[in-house]
């Protein structure tokens, strides 16, 4: 645990020194952020360009995109996700690069879920202001009021369920994503089998 600093009157070196270090800290800030929107856009390329297959070669006879993202030693949930945030936020929002990066990439991250047309510009500016923690805080009192007034229902949970394996599961190709679908939509079944019976 970290013990408390007590604080004393800085020299002016000691001052100078923290605000460069400050200063360092808001430029690696500012190039995380470009660079996850970079990557966003770069995997999107490749992805939907098959460019993995040529970047793979011959060692691979069923060249894949996680294939790809596996040689990169990135995480499929990354990926895509860095992807969905690309395509929504950029693409179909149309948002300044410069407020995607003031928000940074885990808070876009949760916020996949949950934003459309309506309330993206609302959520965007929490993120920009608010920290992580407070930004995972306002979307859990979110889902909890959504599941106070759905009254748990089972079809809701299912459709969210599904909407998360579509959002940040998603995968170009179509057998994976298909499986994924139906081991939610299993799962759901033997969980709640007596549904249609007590409806």
């Amino acid at each position: 645990m970290n013990q408390p600093i007590s604080y004393k009157k800085l020299t002016i070196k000691e001052g100078e020194d923290a605000f460069k270090l400050d200063q360092l800290i808001e430029k690696c800030r500012q190039a995380m952020g470009e660079n996850f929107l970079a990557m966003g856009w770069t995997f999107k390329k490749i992805r939907d360009g098959k460019h993995f297959a040529a970047l793979l070669g011959g060692d691979y006879p069923n060249p894949t995109f996680e294939a790809y993202i596996a040689t990169k030693r990135f995480s499929r949930a990354t990926v895509y996700s860095w992807i969905r945030i690309y395509e929504l936020f950029v693409e179909k929002f149309k948002v300044d690069k410069q407020r995607l990066i003031e928000a940074g990439w885990a808070s876009l991250h949760y916020l996949l879920p949950i934003v459309d047309d309506k309330n993206y510009d609302e959520w965007l500016t929490k993120a920009e202001a608010l920290s992580l923690s407070d930004v995972r805080a306002e979307i859990k009192a979110i889902k909890s009021n959504r599941l106070e007034e759905d009254e748990k229902d089972p079809i809701v949970e299912l459709v969210d369920n599904l909407t998360k394996v579509i959002t940040i599961e998603f995968s170009t190709d179509e057998n994976r994503t298909k499986l994924a679908i139906q081991k939610v939509i299993s799962k759901w079944l033997s969980k709640h089998k007596f549904y249609e019976q007590n409806r």
